[in-house]
């Protein structure tokens, strides 16, 4: 027996707390909501996700980072052994509304009698697109594989920063289509 009363209290305690944690990991209807895949991911997937056939991956593989390059991005990483490809394209964002209230703040710093930066670098908003490339051959089914790209924006601007997954279906039918052709170009050797 120890001072505090015994030896059993501190065991009983972490025995009862081990018996909580258990049980309320193991209640009917926990997780079964938290574990089910949002209907718009299956959209975005098939936005994302293009089937090719009668080409090899290291080949598809290598005409999408073409692809990619020609289209202003820096690849990063590029591994036919895993499939992947990623890259970075930087670029000025002019969104009209963002500079619609960037214009707005400084007539209001000018009205209240604050000194407006002097510096045009203040107007510039800079973003980075990342894109992420996955290419998986489909099993059994020979020289047919998946391509899966994902575009991604970070937004630095004087007062805000904002990130997020671009979505624009125009953007992924673009691409798709130009490997599409590049595909069609190194087949035909043209």
């Amino acid at each position: 027996m120890n001072r505090r009363g015994g030896a059993c209290a501190p065991t009983l305690l972490a025995a009862a707390v081990t018996l909580a944690v258990g049980v309320a990991a193991c209640a009917p209807g926990t997780g079964k909501v938290e574990m089910q895949p949002r209907p718009e991911l299956s959209a975005e997937r098939q936005l994302q996700t293009r089937r090719f056939e009668g080409i090899s991956e290291e080949k598809l593989l290598a005409a999408s980072v073409g692809v990619l390059q020609d289209l202003g991005f820096t690849m990063t990483v590029s591994n036919l052994e895993l499939g992947l490809a990623t890259g970075v394209k930087d670029r000025e964002a002019k969104a009209p509304e963002q500079r619609a209230a960037m214009i707005a703040l400084l007539v209001l710093l000018a009205f209240a009698g604050a000194q407006p930066p002097a510096s045009p670098e203040m107007m510039k908003e800079e973003q980075r697109i990342r894109v992420l490339l996955t290419t998986r051959p489909v099993p059994g089914a020979g020289e047919v594989c998946d391509v899966r790209v994902t575009f991604h924006r970070f937004m630095r601007q004087p007062f805000v920063s904002d990130a997020g997954s671009l979505r624009d279906p125009k953007l992924y039918e673009g691409f798709f289509e130009l490997l599409s052709k590049a595909i069609f170009l190194e087949a035909h050797k043209l």
